[in-house]
């Protein structure tokens, strides 16, 4: 796979599928997200897409962990598992368009001096990402 500036930033989940002409969606979590309105929408289309991770952008560089706080879930045995917040790419096939589906779901906590190194390497993963043809 071909690297880019704020590649060792990207955790890459699988080998970039050939995607058709994608159409990228953006939803961005956080204080601008009434109501979790985009983040449930992304969520929903990723889910009825059967949309599968692609990439997630390492959180430790650039999330204000005193802002955003990961979840702890408890399963059926009271075993806990923690998620901590990440900027999630996820890439669907649409058998019934021409083009395919890429949702990047951000998590908008960022730090404001990591900000100016957060948002290149979030453009050079959708720049590569729209670039496979």
């Amino acid at each position: 796979m071909t690297s880019f500036p704020g590649d060792h930033d990207l955790d890459w989940h699988r080998a970039l599928p050939e995607l058709r002409e994608p159409v990228i969606i953006a939803a961005f979590e956080g204080w601008n997200d009434a109501g979790d309105a985009a983040t449930s929408a992304a969520r929903h289309l990723a889910d009825r897409l059967d949309a599968t991770p692609l990439a997630s952008i390492d959180p430790e560089r650039y999330f204000d962990f005193g802002t955003t706080r990961p979840l702890v879930h408890l399963d059926e045995d009271r075993r806990r598992t923690i998620t901590w917040p990440t900027t999630e790419v996820l890439a669907a096939r649409v058998p019934s368009a021409d083009r395919d589906v890429v949702i990047e779901m951000m998590v908008l906590f960022v730090s404001r001096p990591r900000w100016i190194i957060f948002v290149p390497v979030s453009a050079c993963c959708m720049l590569f990402v729209s670039a496979t043809e």
